[in-house]
């Protein structure tokens, strides 16, 4: 789990590494989705949609008061 609640979905700093991770109970609804989307970014570098909710390095500082 994420700070957000979020999963993270988007290349790291190792060029070629992708990662779509941390989608707790939800990955079976959202794999197909995610895993389409990121067969399109990892082949041309561009998402079909807005993406930046579920980048590798968001910040998460003001999300993490929240769960306490």
């Amino acid at each position: 789990m994420t700070p957000d609640g979020n999963p993270i979905v988007d290349e790291t700093s190792v060029p070629g590494f992708y990662v779509s991770v941390a989608m707790c109970g939800h990955g079976f609804m959202l794999g197909p989705a995610l895993g389409k989307n990121m067969a399109q970014f990892m082949t041309t570098g561009k998402w079909a949609y807005d993406m930046s909710e579920f980048s590798f390095n968001r910040n998460f500082s003001s999300k993490t008061e929240a769960l306490k």
